[in-house]
């Protein structure tokens, strides 16, 4: 090897060491990923993605910021945040008649919430792209024949016979999203107080990098407005993390009993590097049985580290059980773990943000208790629909956040 090639050679090595960190939409490929697909035509998947790419965006950059700018109020204890929608969004409910039930179930939750508060609520809906669920196992058995779990309607159909992942269903979920939006900026439009934001989670990666746009020399995730991580994908050496870290978009991370302090404090400085307000949202989702004393851990992480976050309670995900046949959750659990975050908090002089739950306008029978029309275990069969977890029917969710309601003012009261 002569002088000039060994030169470039080290010259070369040093370029990537220096710029080992630099992020594009596409470097999460280089880092180990979970909870994706197999897909059989890698082909026809790319096909999709290139059609997909090309598209128009779900949402816009103005969009976005305007968010950003709302969840700085957040930070500043003048606001707060209700994210509700379906556990995992169905093709079929991409009507105008089920939106629009979405939407105004919304407005009167925040109604309601404003009301008591008396302060702004930011409504972030599961919607217009909720389409993709991690799971547990990539197998079930039914009727003592194995097949590959649901995944969501963007990977492949709730039908046993569906279940193989579909390329072309990553076109079909991106126009249900737009039509989906489309009908909520309708529905608004000079009629109601404050938009509806969307959000979803961010878990399959090839179509999220085709949403990615750069503007004015930032990156935006132009498939919602609000993006979170799950338990299941937030590694910190892993794809998902490697993406989200390039994008300007707010970003909410789940963590539960598993995250150590080590853990939350790496994933706020990949994050949110630049320390901004309302950036960063942790979304705390605990069991009932170690919720004070691991949240006390997470209290301790923040406080030392003058780590600036939004905290967000998820009191349904940690708090499900089997009924029989039937995945479900208690009212009364979702609403003693809301008001243990909260009180928790407060007494470290911290605020809780928002609430996140899995709900539906609809009268289903797919949660346990509520007090105008409680749903016994032996009602779930009867209306229990959900493609995925169990969700809070129209009179549950009345009843978590009036409980939540009673907390807080007797809290400020005390």
């Amino acid at each position: 090897m002569c002088i000039r090639d060994r030169y470039m050679g080290i010259k070369y090595l040093t370029f990537i060491m220096e710029n080992k960190d630099i992020w594009s939409p596409n470097s999460w490929k280089k880092h180990p990923i979970l909870q994706q697909p197999q897909y059989k035509d890698q082909k026809e998947l790319q096909n999709v993605l290139d059609q997909v790419h090309k598209l128009p965006s779900l949402v816009s950059q103005e969009e976005i910021e305007i968010l950003k700018a709302r969840l700085q109020e957040v930070v500043q204890e003048q606001a707060f945040i209700l994210l509700i929608g379906d556990c995992a969004e169905s093709f079929d409910d991409c009507n105008q008649e089920i939106v629009e039930k979405k939407i105004q179930f919304q407005e009167n939750l925040r109604s309601l919430l404003e009301n008591a508060l008396n302060k702004r609520i930011i409504k972030i809906g599961r919607i217009a792209g909720q389409y993709c669920k991690p799971r547990s196992d990539d197998f079930e058995t039914i009727d003592g024949v194995k097949y590959l779990t649901f995944r969501g309607h963007i990977i492949n159909g709730f039908d046993k016979d569906e279940r193989e992942a579909d390329p072309k269903r990553i076109i079909e979920a991106h126009f249900r999203s737009a039509t989906t939006m489309n009908c909520i900026r309708s529905l608004e439009f000079g009629k109601i107080k404050d938009q509806t934001f969307t959000s979803h989670e961010g878990l399959l990666l090839p179509y999220e990098e085709t949403q990615v746009r750069e503007i004015f020399g930032k990156f935006y995730n132009l498939s919602a407005h609000f993006l979170w991580i799950g338990e299941r994908t937030r590694g910190l050496d892993q794809a998902h993390i490697e993406f989200f870290r390039g994008i300007e978009n707010p970003i909410g991370v789940k963590v539960s009993s598993t995250a150590s302090s080590e853990d939350i404090l790496q994933l706020y400085k990949k994050l949110n590097p630049k320390g901004e307000l309302g950036k960063f949202v942790l979304i705390v989702r605990l069991s009932t049985k170690d919720l004070v004393q691991k949240l006390e851990e997470m209290i301790k992480t923040v406080k030392d580290n003058k780590l600036k976050v939004i905290w967000m309670c998820d009191p349904v995900h940690a708090n499900t059980f089997k009924a029989g046949q039937f995945k479900t959750r208690k009212v009364d659990d979702i609403i003693d773990q809301i008001q243990a975050v909260y009180q928790t908090l407060k007494k470290h002089d911290l605020y809780l943000g928002g609430i996140h739950l899995e709900t539906t306008p609809l009268d289903v029978t797919e949660c346990v208790g509520g007090t105008s029309k409680a749903v016994k275990e032996e009602d779930l069969g009867r209306k229990y629909e959900t493609l995925c977890d169990p969700r809070l029917n129209l009179n549950q969710t009345e009843d978590v956040l009036n409980a939540f309601i009673k907390c807080v003012k007797g809290s400020s009261s005390s």
